[in-house]
């Protein structure tokens, strides 16, 4: 507690009220006998409790009648005591609450976990980093360029599993899997064994993948019947066994577009896998944040609690992604079935792979991926079964954005991998 004035004025002045973990509100005086009492209430775990403080004796003169119980710096010594009071309260229940719990811990009836909320140290220490101007130490492990000038993009008919083995250790930084979803649509989507036939190309992949490396996984789980041997959800709970690499986030890409249903809920998203090779996992937020409309922004700028360069660069999008199909009269069609939208694919290549980076989709499909890729200024490798993986990509071509200029990238086909950087080092 405080002995002077000026030590309680000087904590108060020094002292952030918006970041305590108290909320306090002063109450009226009470006289009780011959002593003055300030009631005081703080806030804690959703519930008040209250307490008071004894403030001296009362006072009274026949000439200038009843004096001021105090004068304003009494009152800021006073509210600064019960300000203390009120924490060390605080605080007793917290240490007790915390001991409860480890005691509960250690005789297990409760199992420890991590911290995930605002108070997560990751979290804490990245923020810090960011007020400092410093980047997280997966940005240390590669090297950040503008947009590759010269990208080269290799378009494979081959089988995957042929092609991977061909792949040099620690080399590709992200690879964007498309796989059937074994759910029957043709020939090539049906699996006796999904999961075993997964795991080939998932040992491959974690192979062929940098430290700093990620591989994002689609899937479909709105088939109840048809999925009999495994699909997105299969992939993931064999992963968490059979693998080292971490399970980052679970996507929802959600779209307003699709069929309607009678006896189930109309199905209007995917999911998307993310998996970091390591705990050195690339990922670049800035590259993908979405800008706020000027009537929020206005808003979130006055919060003193934000930063502006933060708002100034936008929102993190979050793992639901809102991004329409591609309807079949969509002018992005190239005529493959399953074709995913550039727009959904862009986001993951900006976010998860550096420019100048090679990216690989080994079930390829329309070859969009690499199409993207030629936009973005990373290098990649696009391989598909299907033979007219050639017509797809020659479509994607026609579609290329105006602002890429045709001489920055190469297009290799088969026979030509040892002119593209992935095999160049060999």
């Amino acid at each position: 507690m405080f002995s002077t004035e000026d030590k309680a004025v000087e904590w108060l002045e020094s002292t952030t009220w918006s970041e305590s973990p108290i909320c306090l509100h002063c109450g009226g005086i009470e006289n009780i006998g011959e002593y003055k009492f300030k009631k005081f209430t703080y806030w804690y775990k959703n519930r008040y409790k209250s307490f008071t403080i004894k403030t001296g004796k009362i006072m009274h003169s026949s000439k200038i009648g009843v004096q001021m119980w105090t004068s304003l710096i009494d009152h800021m010594v006073f509210l600064a005591n019960a300000y203390l009071q009120a924490a060390e309260l605080w605080k007793q229940e917290a240490d007790w609450r915390w001991t409860k719990y480890k005691i509960q811990i250690n005789q297990g009836r409760l199992k420890e976990m991590a911290n995930r909320s605002h108070r997560n140290s990751g979290l804490l220490s990245i923020n810090k980093m960011r007020k400092e101007g410093k980047q997280h130490s997966s940005f240390n492990l590669i090297d950040i360029a503008d947009k590759c000038k010269n990208t080269k993009h290799l378009i494979l008919n081959k089988d995957c599993f042929s092609f991977l083995k061909t792949v040099p250790d620690n080399s590709i930084q992200l690879i964007v899997c498309d796989p059937p979803y074994n759910v029957s649509i043709a020939d090539w989507d049906k699996h006796d064994n999904y999961i075993d036939w997964c795991d080939a190309w998932l040992k491959e992949s974690e192979r062929v993948l940098k430290p700093t490396g990620n591989i994002v996984i689609f899937g479909g789980l709105q088939y109840q019947e048809e999925a009999g041997s495994g699909d997105l959800i299969s992939i993931v709970h064999h992963m968490r066994s059979a693998s080292k690499m971490k399970l980052v986030n679970f996507i929802v890409w959600n779209y307003p577009n699709g069929m309607s249903a009678h006896r189930f809920f109309a199905n209007r998203h995917e999911g998307i896998a993310w998996f970091g090779k390591t705990k050195k996992y690339y990922f670049d937020l800035d590259s993908i944040r979405e800008s706020y409309d000027e009537q929020t922004k206005l808003i979130y700028l006055k919060d003193k609690r934000l930063r502006s360069e933060t708002i100034e660069k936008g929102r993190n999008p979050t793992n639901v992604w809102r991004i329409n199909r591609l309807n079949g009269n969509s002018k992005e069609r190239v005529g493959h079935p399953t074709q995913k939208p550039s727009e959904l694919i862009r986001r993951i290549v900006k976010s998860m792979s550096s420019p100048g980076s090679i990216v690989l989709d080994f079930f390829a499909g329309s070859a969009v991926t690499s199409r993207v890729a030629i936009e973005e200024g990373r290098h990649s490798v696009s391989v598909d079964s299907n033979k007219n993986i050639f017509e797809y990509f020659g479509n994607h071509l026609e579609q290329i954005s105006g602002d890429v200029d045709y001489s920055s990238f190469n297009i290799l086909l088969e026979n030509e991998e040892l002119k593209h950087p992935l095999f160049k080092a060999q």
